[in-house]
């Protein structure tokens, strides 16, 4: 009599850090990052009611961008770090960006492609975009 394998059960927590970039009062502005992030939020709690949920979302009434939870270049990266340095063993680790990417000349030459993809943080016509070999460190 075939017997079913075992389920497979996770021991640790699902850790999230959600990005939500709308660029206020800019010619880029977009229009759903802001509920992108809150139906994610809302599938990842009923799914995982263990669970720990950062989430970096940007304001249209601060164009300092001085918040701790704007999404800055340095506040992502940051963000990326503490999700990192958080997770327990079993745990699931998730990082879920809504806005602009883009690209650019590939500056490791590593891309058979010769193109860096890089996502695009509220600052970053100010401080740059992260690129994706930065994310890959």
């Amino acid at each position: 009599k075939p017997t079913k394998p075992p389920k497979y059960v996770r021991k640790g927590i699902l850790r999230a850090l959600l990005i939500g970039i709308r660029y206020f009062n800019t010619p880029n502005e977009l229009a759903g990052c802001h509920q992108d992030i809150d139906d994610v939020t809302e599938y990842i709690t009923k799914k995982h009611p263990r669970c720990c949920i950062a989430t970096l979302r940007d304001k249209a009434d601060d164009p300092l961008y001085q918040r701790s939870d704007c999404p800055t270049g340095a506040n992502i990266t940051a963000g990326m770090v503490a999700l990192i340095n958080s997770a327990k063993p079993g745990d699931t680790l998730l990082v879920y960006y809504s806005g602009h990417g883009s690209y650019q000349k590939d500056a490791l030459t590593d891309e058979p492609d010769h193109i860096d993809e890089s996502i695009c943080p509220v600052d970053c016509q100010t401080a740059g975009m992260i690129v994706d070999d930065k994310l890959q460190n």
